[in-house]
C-alpha cells in the first residue's frame, strides 16, 4: 500500500466490465476518489481514469460487484522512473557515453591557421607541434598568451598573432610583415590618347595638358592629353593620367527571312504501350503511325513504356522584327563596360523583297582615355659614403 502510495502524480487508464458499473463509481465516488474521463463502452463496460494511488479502492470496488479490471494505459513520471529501473544497460551506456563525450571535450582536435601571402599554414603548424601543441593536446595544458609570444619570436615574417581556444579547436590567426616600398628605379611618362573614336564630352586630369577642347571629334589614337606640364620654355615630362568622357556610337546590322517555318502541334496524338526486354521492345498493341511529321515522346516505367506521337505541321510565321531589334541591342550592351551610359537606341528596319535589314544604332557615353606609358630607366646617384 505505501508503495502504491508513491504513484500520487500518475494515472491509469482502466477498462472495467461489470454489469453493476454504477455502484462501482457510487463506491468510488463515496471514498472521495477523483475519477476522470468517463465514458460507457456498453452495458457492461464502462473506460475511467484515476491516479494509481486509488486503484486498491477501485479494485475493492469491483471485487465487491464481481467485476473484471483491465488496465489500458499508464502515464505519470513514476511510470517513466519504472521504466528506467528496468534498463539499467541503457542507463549506463548513456551515462557513459557523457562520460567519453567530457572527456574528449577536453582536448583539441582541429587546429585552423589563417595566414596573409607568403607564410605557409604547414609552417606554422610545424613549430606549433614543437610548442606540443597539435590535434589531440589537452586544452588545460595549451597557454595561449605564451604561445603567441613564441609565434612571434619564432618566425620574422608575423607582425601579430591571435591563438584561441574555441570548443575543441584551436584558431590561429597570422597578419604578415609588410615590406617598405621599393624606391622607384624607372621614370613613367607618356600621353592620354583616344582608345576609339567619339565626340569629346568632358576632360577631368590629375596630370598633364589637354590639348583638345570639348565638342571636338577625335579618331582613335589622337592624343588628347599631352604628357607634359609647365610653363613654356621650362616643359617636363609627366606621366598623363586622368578621364575623358566623349559620345560613342555602336552599330549592330543583321539580315532575317520575311518569315520563317516553324512545326506546331495540331491536337492529334496517338499512344501505343509496350514492354522493353533487353533493348527488344515488345508493343502491346500495334497501332500504325499514320503521320507525316510528329513529335515522339516515350516514358519508362520500369521494363513498360507509353509512346506518345503527336501530329505536327509547318506553320509559316511572319518575322517579328521587334524581338530581332532586342536580341541586337542586347547583344550591344552585354559587351559594354560597367561605366557606360546609354543615351540613345536607335533601330531602322528596312523591308527588301526577300528579307529585313535591321539597324540598331546605340549612342552612349563612356570613357576612352587610353595611356601611352613610355618607361625610362633613371640613373641614380650613389649615396654610400666616400672611402
Amino acid at each position: 500500500m505505501k508503495k502504491i502510495n508513491n504513484f500520487n502524480k500518475s494515472y491509469i487508464t482502466v477498462q472495467v466490465d461489470s454489469v453493476e458499473g454504477e455502484k462501482i463509481l457510487n463506491y468510488l465516488w463515496n471514498k472521495n476518489v477523483s475519477v476522470k474521463n468517463i465514458k460507457k463502452n456498453n452495458a457492461f463496460s464502462i473506460t475511467l481514469e484515476i491516479s494509481v494511488s486509488d486503484y486498491l479502492h477501485l479494485k475493492e470496488a469491483a471485487r465487491k460487484v464481481k467485476g473484471k479490471i483491465k488496465i489500458l494505459n499508464r502515464r505519470g513520471i513514476n511510470f517513466f522512473y519504472l521504466k528506467l529501473s528496468t534498463r539499467k544497460l541503457l542507463i549506463a551506456g548513456i551515462a557513459v557515453f557523457f562520460i567519453i563525450l567530457y572527456y574528449f571535450s577536453g582536448f583539441v582536435w582541429s587546429v585552423d591557421i589563417t595566414t596573409d601571402k607568403y607564410l605557409a599554414p604547414l609552417e606554422v603548424r610545424n613549430i606549433l607541434k614543437s610548442y606540443g601543441i597539435m590535434v589531440g593536446s589537452k586544452k588545460n595544458s595549451i597557454d595561449v598568451l605564451k604561445a603567441e609570444e613564441n609565434l612571434v619570436t619564432d618566425i620574422d615574417e608575423i607582425m601579430w598573432v591571435k591563438v584561441r581556444i574555441e570548443g575543441s579547436r584551436l584558431t590561429v590567426d597570422i597578419v604578415e610583415r609588410q615590406e617598405p616600398p621599393k624606391i622607384k628605379e624607372k621614370e613613367y611618362t607618356g600621353d592620354l590618347v583616344a582608345k576609339k573614336s567619339g565626340v569629346i564630352n568632358r576632360i577631368y586630369t590629375s596630370a598633364g595638358t589637354p590639348v583638345k577642347v570639348l565638342g571636338t571629334v577625335v579618331d582613335k589614337g589622337e592624343i588628347i592629353v599631352k604628357g607634359q606640364e609647365g610653363k613654356e620654355g621650362m616643359e617636363f615630362s609627366v606621366k598623363a593620367e586622368g578621364r575623358i568622357y566623349a559620345t560613342t556610337f555602336y552599330e549592330e546590322i543583321t539580315q532575317v527571312p520575311l518569315s520563317t517555318i516553324s512545326k506546331r502541334r495540331t491536337g492529334n496524338k496517338q499512344v501505343r504501350y509496350g514492354v522493353n526486354v533487353n533493348n527488344n521492345k515488345i508493343y502491346l498493341k500495334k497501332s500504325l503511325n499514320n503521320y507525316t511529321t510528329y513529335d515522339k515522346i516515350e516514358e519508362n516505367w520500369g521494363i513498360f513504356i507509353k509512346e506518345t506521337y503527336y501530329e505536327t505541321e509547318e506553320v509559316e510565321e511572319a518575322t517579328n522584327t521587334d524581338t530581332v531589334i532586342k536580341e541586337l541591342e542586347n547583344k550591344i550592351t552585354l559587351n559594354l563596360d560597367r561605366g557606360v551610359k546609354i543615351l540613345d537606341i536607335t533601330p531602322e528596319v528596312k523591308k527588301q523583297d526577300t528579307h529585313y535589314e535591321i539597324r540598331v544604332l546605340i549612342t552612349v557615353e563612356e570613357d576612352i582615355a587610353e595611356s601611352q606609358v613610355v618607361v625610362t630607366d633613371v640613373e641614380k646617384e650613389d649615396e654610400s659614403p666616400e672611402t
